[in-house]
């Protein structure tokens, strides 16, 4: 990605218990987006749809350090995108 182009996202929730896995539909998820200094840029209230999916977007920071960025659940879950 460059500084200042959108960057889309897409999860899907699943609950694990157990031995049984099942989409989590209509529950809250908190998305956050972290710089290379591991600061939060932006953050995102969304709520699963009746798949249990979620979708989103974030703008990469223009200035500042550019390299390894994060974007990270409340969960726990993250994915790393470069911005170069």
């Amino acid at each position: 990605y460059r500084p200042g182009q959108t960057i889309y996202f897409k999860g899907l929730l699943i609950d694990n218990l157990k031995e049984k896995r099942n989409i989590s539909p209509n529950t809250p998820v908190t998305v956050t987006f972290y710089n290379t200094n591991y600061i939060q840029v932006s953050s995102l209230n969304l709520v699963t749809n009746e798949f249990g999916s979620f979708s989103g977007t974030f703008t990469a920071p223009i200035g500042g350090l550019n390299g390894r960025m994060s974007i990270q659940t409340n969960y726990g879950e993250s994915a790393t995108i470069m911005v170069e």
